[in-house]
């Protein structure tokens, strides 16, 4: 005869509303389910601990055949126990690993005058943002005046000597001239010219107008540093400010050596490997690709470091937080997605965890045996995703499992498990 047994539910009047409700909830399937069925066990022999009395410990998981559940066609449908068979699916996994939103280098300027002079304006403020070309500060300053008077020192000797070109040039073709003095004309000319052609350059590249130097922004950014007042020395060696371009950002994520083994470092991650990328202050994720794997670990932290470009066009795409949110020094994850594979899986509802440890329950009777059989079987998990999981070890393909109703059947096992109270 099958040895049976009844859960005594705690008396309501000891617990709280709240605590009513939800115990309610859990008891009910599984009242329903012993009221249509029973639970059994295959002979074994019993276990000594060492103080005379013969019962498993609570957690203990059986292997498959030993202890098993048995329940009236009924009591499964009353308990919403649903079967179906283990079957290969895609299962699109991610491992996540930490990650950190890092200004690239190019997307950071610290800018100082080329030439030393004193700030007259100042055009920007502590946070504002510029376009490319923008005047931020201006300066007088003595190294343009310097360019600009010799500059203009040059003028007159040039008017002369282009004056000078034409008249020779004249003589010469009239027979009254040298050949020779018209090329030392042109020579002069010439001379005089790329005087005149290097100090504008000069000039230029300071940003100079008349006197005064312009400091322009090199590209579209905001001023995350101003170190400049209207009245000041400014010097070349003393940055005046700092400019970020707040989209020239990446992500770098560390992947820690003791996760090293879930990966294939010879396909992933690697150049072009696709990720996800989530913030933890913003909604939303961000597609984008590896670009650098470093080639060593760090030897400080014990980490592979990986930078990630992120997809500005699919962010905005999928409505996604946009990169404009993004600052330096945020935090989030990395998903390094595998290439989608069809795996065994089972719907996560149909794992249950005895004694701590993954297991599905597999039907051992037939389909229409009343009552049905369940047997408890220890699983090895992997990669998860969309309401699935993968079943890496501990059932074979085809398995009849409980898809819907292990909380229950788990439940009932506990049940018989757990030991009758008595005197130590």
């Amino acid at each position: 005869m099958r040895p049976t047994t009844s859960i005594t539910p705690p008396r309501m009047t000891d617990l709280s509303c709240r605590d009513q409700e939800s115990a309610i909830k859990r008891l009910a399937p599984m009242v329903l389910a012993l009221a249509f069925g029973s639970i059994g066990c295959s002979p074994r022999a019993p276990r000594d601990h060492g103080h005379g009395h013969d019962h498993d410990q609570a957690g203990d998981v059986d292997a498959p055949g030993e202890a098993h559940v048995e329940l009236s066609l009924e009591g499964a449908q009353a308990a919403g126990v649903r079967v179906a068979p283990l079957e290969r699916r895609v299962v699109d996994g991610a491992r996540r690993f930490p990650a950190e939103v890092r200004v690239e280098a190019h997307g950071v300027a610290h800018l100082a005058p080329i030439a030393p002079g004193r700030v007259e304006r100042v055009h920007v403020r502590l946070g504002q943002a510029v376009r490319a070309g923008e005047a931020l500060v201006t300066l007088d300053s003595a190294g343009v005046a310097d360019l600009r008077a010799r500059e203009r020192a040059l003028e007159a000797p040039l008017r002369a000597a282009e004056a000078a070109l034409a008249r020779r040039t004249q003589l010469a073709a009239e027979g009254i001239g040298a050949e020779r003095a018209v090329q030392e004309a042109e020579s002069e000319v010439a001379r005089l010219r790329a005087e005149v052609a290097g100090l504008r350059r000069q000039a230029t590249a300071l940003g100079a107008r008349a006197g005064s130097v312009a400091m322009r922004a090199p590209f579209a950014g905001v001023i995350t540093r101003l170190d400049v007042t209207a009245g000041e020395p400014a010097a070349p060696d003393t940055p005046a400010l700092t400019l970020v371009d707040p989209t020239a950002v990446a992500v770098f994520v560390a992947i820690p050596e003791r996760a090293l083994r879930h990966l294939d470092l010879a396909a992933a991650p690697h150049d072009g490997a696709r990720v996800r990328f989530r913030a933890h202050a913003l909604a939303g994720a961000i597609e984008g690709h590896v670009t650098y794997v470093s080639p060593t670990l760090d030897p400080a932290t014990r980490t592979l470091l990986a930078r990630v470009m992120l997809d500005v066009t699919a962010a905005r795409a999928a409505d996604a937080a946009p990169l404009a949110a993004l600052r330096g020094g945020m935090f989030g994850e990395v998903e390094l997605v595998d290439d989608p594979a069809q795996v065994l899986a089972l719907p996560v509802d149909a794992i249950a965890y005895v004694g701590g440890v993954p297991t599905a329950f597999v039907r051992t009777s037939g389909a229409t045996d009343d009552p049905l059989r369940f047997e408890p079987h220890p699983v090895t998990l992997g990669r998860r995703a969309d309401g699935f999981v993968e079943v890496q070890s501990g059932l074979e393909e085809g398995a009849d499992v409980a898809h819907a109703g292990a909380f229950v059947l788990e439940g009932i096992l506990r049940a018989h498990l757990i030991p009758e109270d008595h005197d130590h």
